[in-house]
């Protein structure tokens, strides 16, 4: 979270001379919802949201969007301890509403729209890629 706090401090003046500044966080679906056993993680991510609400708030004199994506399960290194155990695995899917991890590759378009011109009225906001996982 610190390191977070610091490289946005210290890209505020880049971003400023850039005519459409976008700052973008990875926040996680734990911002929003908390997982037993989680407690470090989740408060984490929680204060990297509101990082990310405060920001949009205060760099939006400066034309800069602030704002973050929340990725659920996906198919990355993170959860190899649940995808190496294929019945935990199933169990696991049962949990989201799409009924299976993200692929990677599902996230960049998140990315694409806060980082293009089509996202200029968007600032402070969530995006929730996570198969439905929060929508329970």
């Amino acid at each position: 979270m610190n390191l977070a706090f610091l490289i946005s401090k210290y890209s505020l003046d880049f971003l400023k001379k850039s005519k459409n500044g976008r700052l973008i966080n990875f926040t996680s679906i734990f911002s929003s919802v908390s997982f037993e056993g989680r407690t470090p993680y989740a408060s984490s991510k929680g204060g990297l949201l509101l990082l990310t609400k405060t920001l949009a708030l205060e760099w939006a004199k400066h034309k800069i969007t602030v704002n973050s994506i929340s990725p659920g399960p996906f198919l990355t290194e993170l959860n190899l301890p649940v995808l190496k155990d294929k019945k935990n695995y199933r169990e696991f899917c049962k949990k989201i509403p799409i009924g299976r991890f993200g692929n990677p590759e599902e996230i960049i378009t998140s990315v694409l729209f806060l980082s293009s011109a089509k996202s200029s009225y968007v600032t402070g906001s969530n995006i929730l890629v996570d198969g439905g996982w929060t929508s329970k």
